[in-house]
């Protein structure tokens, strides 16, 4: 009896003012909780709480419902986390230890609410919070814990969280696709960048060889160094990457050591990977690669890490698409350079100089080393206005070839006579790429003329 008086003053202290008369309601309310005893009481929260209820005293537990124990049965165990692990899940796995102790220390340590983390019946992560509450039991103090489970609310704010760094990472790369950044280097980056918004220790970028049987590793986080650009993996469906690329859709493994539909990769395994992604890198309906991202736990990845993944991979492929279509086109002129008997030069769209063909060093005495990188502007004499060059620059820009005779100058300082024609080479899309000037010489027909 003395128990339940000491609870039932400690509960109504915080709601009554103990300094004034009670009313007659208060006055019921004491006298409801004086009959009762600590054991109806306790039974009579656990039945009204959906979460674990516990009693400890004296560090150890003197009471806990059945709800308790099923939130903490699986978990009476400590569990190291990785330095990645602990940035992305910084709370600690509940254990029945864990929560005892904390319960003990609670007043020393001045905090009402404690949140970790626990494994589901299907080993999912999930978490707890935890509110501490000092109660007086038997004349001295006691503790009672209120395990809440907090597994939604803490998905949802993890996502809005996450939704924050995948658009970080998109910009990001958007940016750097537009750039003119170098390809490999962009690979690397996406790589970098993808690993640290999934929080995964492994992201990798593989393309096909010759056929979709092999897949070729050009771009990766976590792996090692001496393994990108060298290693080749086996493709086609007997791989997770290679069934992604030829299934043309994304492949999600929850653990790698159970997975039936293909067999374990050696670069996944060597490296630790437990769950993974695989995407195709796609544009439109050809695939140019694939992309994972895979963790060293074993994890549950939700729909929107899958469709970051996707675009990010996305990304990658229409960079690699515009790549390989300035590499076809640039082996298609450099074939032509050096057939052709007329001077050929390439530039870009500032005027550089990108190619320049056996005739331009016979008719002007540069060689190709000397003038790559460099403007056109070295071959311009002082014969030509400036409102003739801001003339060209207008027709080329907006789409027009300009054709027209030129005096230019050659290394040597000497003049020589041309006939030119500046043409844009566009895209397919209709965006100007480079500037193609045949140069046709007109030196021997002038003194013929003459």
């Amino acid at each position: 009896m003395e128990t339940a008086l000491s609870l039932r003053s400690a509960w109504t202290h915080n709601e009554v003012d103990m300094n004034r008369p009670p009313s007659s309601s208060e006055g019921a309310t004491r006298l409801d909780l004086a009959s009762l005893s600590v054991s109806d009481v306790l039974a009579w929260l656990s039945a009204c709480s959906p979460g674990g209820i516990c009693v400890v005293a004296g560090g150890a537990p003197v009471f806990e419902n059945a709800r308790f124990g099923q939130m903490v049965v699986s978990l009476d165990r400590t569990r190291e986390a990785s330095e990645r692990e602990r940035r992305f899940h910084p709370t600690p796995y509940a254990t029945r230890t864990l929560i005892l102790a904390d319960a003990s220390t609670w007043s020393q340590a001045a905090r009402t609410a404690w949140q970790y983390r626990g494994l589901d019946a299907a080993g999912r992560d999930c978490y707890y919070q935890a509110r501490l509450t000092v109660v007086p039991l038997n004349g001295t103090k006691a503790v009672l814990v209120a395990l809440e489970d907090i597994t939604q609310q803490d998905l949802l704010a993890s996502e809005a969280t996450a939704v924050g760094r995948f658009q970080s990472v998109l910009a990001r790369l958007g940016a750097l696709a537009v750039s003119g950044e170098p390809v490999k280097d962009l690979m690397n980056e996406a790589t970098r960048l993808a690993a640290d918004a999934l929080g995964v220790e492994l992201c990798t970028i593989l393309i096909p060889r010759e056929s979709e049987a092999h897949l070729y590793l050009v771009a990766g986080f976590g792996v090692r160094d001496e393994l990108i650009g060298r290693l080749t993996v086996e493709g086609g469906t007997r791989s997770q990457a290679g069934f992604a690329s030829r299934e043309r859709r994304p492949v999600v493994v929850r653990d790698l050591r159970t997975e039936r539909r293909f067999s374990p990769s050696r670069l996944l395994m060597e490296h630790g990977a437990k769950s993974g992604m695989s995407v195709p890198m796609m544009v439109r309906d050809r695939v140019y690669g694939v992309m994972g991202a895979h963790a060293k736990a074993v994890r549950d990845f939700t729909q929107k890490e899958l469709e970051f993944l996707c675009t990010v991979a996305n990304t990658v492929a229409t960079v690699l698409e515009r790549w390989r279509r300035d590499e076809t086109q640039l082996q298609l002129y450099h074939r032509l350079f050096e057939l052709v008997q007329d001077g050929v030069m390439l530039t870009d769209t500032e005027g550089r100089l990108l190619e320049w063909n056996p005739a331009m060093e016979r008719l002007t005495g540069w060689r190709s080393d000397e003038v790559i990188g460099r403007t056109a502007a070295l071959l311009k004499s002082d014969k030509h206005s400036q409102e003739f060059y801001a003339r060209l620059w207008r027709t080329i820009a907006s789409g027009q070839a300009f054709v027209e005779r030129f005096v230019n100058r050659r290394k040597d300082g000497s003049e020589f006579l041309v006939w030119e024609s500046i043409s844009p080479v566009k895209d397919p899309d209709g965006a100007i790429r480079y500037y193609l000037a045949i140069l046709t010489d007109l030196t021997e027909r002038e003194r013929l003329l003459e």
